[in-house]
């Protein structure tokens, strides 16, 4: 009997508990089965500069060097339409960027290391406005560690074919200084006259660059871009003379240079 009792007040008690909770789904307009555990945001195609703000950037760089001009007079001795002409070179390069978040504005410093051999070395060598002698010779190198500051904006675009996971476009101006060595030996002359000529410092520089970054992975892109440096022009100093004659010899400058730079590498963002 008590057994039935309790079992009937068991049942009276559940049936209530259950018309309160469909009271409350009326009241609420909700479904108890409709409410959803959240979910994480799905993760974007690639790093965007809100998430992932800096970069780095490294590369194999092969170069083509801009022909350097270096006509000169001293003490009445003139070094004329003389010309360095360079052979294709190859160089390393590592950058360092920011990404402003929630702008199309990126910073960057980018460095390097730079090698190309001379092809060729030709000029005209007079004395007192007198034609002495052609110069001539194809020994030599040309050294270069650039360190430039580029601004500059950049465009994004989402993952798909042929872009992967997605990408970013780079360009801008940019802004520094070279360091330069720069040797040419073996210069031959009338017989057995050889000259030579170098120097090495800092340089003005400046110039322009475009990138673009296509994305494999999240956080990991192949790169691709072109920089253009020029730089102001360098004192190499005086000739040096290697032979049985003691002539004056001229000092030598070099006009503007420039330095066509092609790059690809990996870029990585955190």
């Amino acid at each position: 009997m008590k057994k039935s009792i309790l079992l009937s007040a068991l049942t009276v008690s559940l049936m209530t508990a259950s018309g309160y909770a469909q009271s409350v789904e009326e009241l609420l307009g909700i479904s108890v089965s409709a409410v959803q555990t959240p979910t994480e945001a799905p993760e974007s195609s690639h790093a965007h500069a809100e998430e992932s703000p800096f970069y780095t950037r490294m590369l194999v760089t092969p170069i083509i060097q801009g022909s350097i001009n270096t006509n000169s007079t001293t003490n009445n001795v003139t070094l004329s339409d003389s010309k360095i002409e360079f052979d294709v070179g190859v160089g390393v390069g590592l950058t360092i960027g920011y990404r402003i978040p929630e702008t199309y504005v990126f910073l960057e410093v980018a460095s390097g290391f730079q090698w190309a051999g001379i092809r060729k070395f030709t000029g005209r060598y007079f004395a007192n406005d007198i034609f002495i002698e052609d110069l001539e010779g194809e020994n030599g190198n040309f050294y270069q560690i650039p360190l430039m500051f580029t601004p500059g904006f950049e465009f994004e675009w989402n993952g798909g074919w042929p872009f992967l996971r997605g990408g970013a476009l780079r360009f801008g101006p940019s802004v520094g200084m070279s360091w330069q060595d720069l040797n040419v030996s073996e210069i031959r002359g009338f017989g057995d006259d050889t000259f030579s000529f170098g120097a090495k410092g800092w340089t003005f520089s400046y110039g322009a660059m475009v990138s673009i970054d296509l994305f494999f992975e999240h956080n990991v892109a192949f790169t691709f871009g072109y920089q253009f440096i020029g730089t102001a022009g360098l004192d190499y100093g005086q000739m040096e003379y290697q032979g049985p004659a003691n002539p004056v010899l001229p000092s030598v400058d070099s006009n503007f240079t420039y330095t066509n730079v092609v790059s690809c590498g990996i870029s990585i963002y955190f």
